[in-house]
C-alpha cells in the first residue's frame, strides 16, 4: 500500500492497480524493472513511501516475431498454461518503430492439504497491447503505448457455488485500459531533459 508502481517513469497506475498490477504485465513486453527502496523513493509521489518500481517497456529496434508457451503443472493436481505472442517491426534507420503483443494465462486452483480451501487461486487472464515511436530528430521523441488487461480470479471454497454461497470466497475481476502519449527531448547542449506526457487509464475492479 506505500509501494509506487510507475511505467516508464510515470505513475499511471492507482493504488488500486498496484495491488496486482505487477502480475497482470506480461513479461514478453518488459525490458528492465528498477526498484528504489527506502524513503528516497518518496521522490516519485505520495504513494512511494515504501518503495518505487518502475517498470521499463521494450522499444522495437528490429523486425521480428515471437511466440511463447508455457504448461506447469502443481503437484500433479493443478495445471497452469500460459501463451504469448510479439510482434515487431522498426525501420531501417531506427527512427520509427512499432510493435504489438497477446498473453493469455490460465491457472486451476490448488488445494494442498485437502482440507477444502484453496491456497493458489484459480486465474484467467488475456492482455493485449500496441506501442509505437517516432524519433522526430536525434535529441526527441514522440510515443504511443496502448494496453488491456482483462483478468478474473476466485479463491476459498466451493469454487462450483456463487461467491456468496461459499464457505468462504475471494473473487476478483479486473478490466483495464490505458491509452498514453508522451514526448521526450535532449536540449542541444545535453544539459536538460524534457517529458510531456499524457495519459487515459479506465480501472473496473469487481471484488468479493
Amino acid at each position: 500500500g506505500y509501494s509506487q508502481v510507475l511505467l516508464n517513469s510515470r505513475p499511471i497506475f492507482s493504488g488500486l492497480m498496484a495491488v496486482y498490477g505487477l502480475e497482470m504485465i506480461p513479461s514478453n513486453m518488459i525490458e528492465r524493472v528498477e526498484v528504489v527502496r527506502g524513503g528516497g523513493s518518496a521522490l516519485y509521489g505520495g504513494n512511494a513511501i515504501g518503495g518505487t518500481v518502475n517498470i521499463i517497456t521494450k522499444e522495437p529496434h528490429a523486425t521480428g516475431f515471437n511466440w511463447h508457451s508455457q504448461v506447469q503443472n502443481i503437484a500433479g493436481e493443478a495445471w497452469e498454461q500460459s501463451h504469448s505472442l510479439g510482434i515487431s517491426l522498426a525501420s531501417d534507420d531506427q527512427k520509427t518503430g512499432w510493435q504489438a503483443f497477446a498473453f493469455n494465462r490460465n491457472r486451476e486452483a490448488w488445494d494442498a492439504n485437502n482440507d477444502g480451501f484453496t491456497e493458489i487461486t484459480s486465474l484467467e487472464n488475456l492482455s493485449l497491447g500496441a506501442s509505437a515511436f517516432w524519433k522526430t530528430n536525434s535529441r526527441s521523441k514522440l510515443s504511443f503505448d496502448l494496453y488491456s488487461i482483462q483478468e478474473f480470479r476466485r479463491g476459498g471454497s466451493d469454487l462450483d457455488l456463487l461467491p456468496h454461497q461459499s464457505r468462504i470466497a475471494e473473487q476478483l475481476e479486473h478490466q483495464v485500459h490505458n491509452l498514453g502519449l508522451a514526448w521526450e527531448a535532449l536540449s542541444e547542449d545535453g544539459k536538460h531533459f524534457y517529458s510531456i506526457y499524457s495519459s487515459l487509464l479506465s480501472t473496473n475492479r469487481d471484488s468479493y
